[in-house]
């Protein structure tokens, strides 16, 4: 591996900007009265089985990312959440959604 990808990502994973899976958990996200009509549709759309989020607010502390959780069902009939990795996600600004845990 190049030198200067192992020096970047040590960087990069010593300053918490790379966070680890165990950091996320999975919310219930419903949006406020005065979110965007954009964002009531996307939290309708993609959060039927909730969303993974990271503590890690944006830049300006105004928004999170959160990122769509997908299932998957097993021959016995059993859903089991698929790994957070992957899959659609987007910024939502903090003022516009409320966020309750489910396990």
């Amino acid at each position: 591996m190049n030198y200067f990808f192992i020096q970047f990502f040590t960087f990069v994973g010593f300053y918490g900007l790379i966070t680890s899976m165990n950091e996320t958990r999975k919310v219930k996200v419903t949006a406020k009265p005065n979110a965007k009509k954009i964002n009531r549709c996307r939290i309708h759309d993609r959060g039927m089985f909730g969303f993974w989020v990271n503590e890690t607010p944006s830049h300006d502390g105004k928004s999170i990312l959160l990122r769509e959780v997908r299932v998957d069902q097993l021959n016995d009939g059993t859903w089991i959440d698929l790994p957070a990795r992957g899959g659609w996600m987007r910024w939502f600004p903090l003022d516009e959604i409320e966020m309750v845990d489910i396990k």
